[in-house]
This record gives structure tokens, C-alpha cells and sequence, in this order.
């Protein structure tokens, strides 16, 4: 996942992809404390995310996604 990648996704985007840190969470067996302590967040800011009160800011949300396992496919270009 690239850095740029995640400067150009639209706040629609990362709302989306925001959607997915809870469940993921879960299903890694992840608790928030872990979540929020290697991502550099606050828990507040976990909590926001996850209950969908606010659209984390690209760089966050990189790292979040980072800690609970996700990918994110980046679009491939033809020469």
C-alpha cells in the first residue's frame, strides 16, 4: 500500500474502507488497546472510526488497516 495511494482516495472512499476496521478487528481477535496502541492512535479516535463518527485521515487509516491485516489493492496501470 503505498502513501499516495491513500492521499488520493476521497473522504467517501476512506469512509468505506473505515468500515472494515471493526470487523477485521474482530476477526483477527485483536482488542482495541493493541489496535490503537501500534496504529499511534488514540482510543477515542478507534472508537470514532469504528462506530463510523468520523472519516480517519489517510495517513490513520493506513496504519490502522495495516495493524488489523488488510490489503488494500492498489489499481494497476498499463505502460
Amino acid at each position: 500500500m503505498s502513501k499516495n495511494f491513500f492521499e488520493n482516495l476521497t473522504a467517501d472512499e476512506r469512509a468505506e474502507l473505515a468500515k472494515l476496521v471493526k470487523p477485521l478487528r474482530q476477526a483477527g481477535g485483536l482488542t482495541k488497546k493493541v489496535v490503537y496502541d501500534e496504529a499511534g492512535i488514540s482510543r477515542q479516535t478507534l472508537d470514532n472510526i469504528e462506530n463510523g463518527i468520523t472519516v480517519p485521515q489517510a495517513d490513520v487509516l493506513k496504519r490502522v488497516l495495516e495493524v488489523v491485516g488488510h490489503e488494500v489493492d492498489e489499481p494497476e496501470f498499463g505502460p
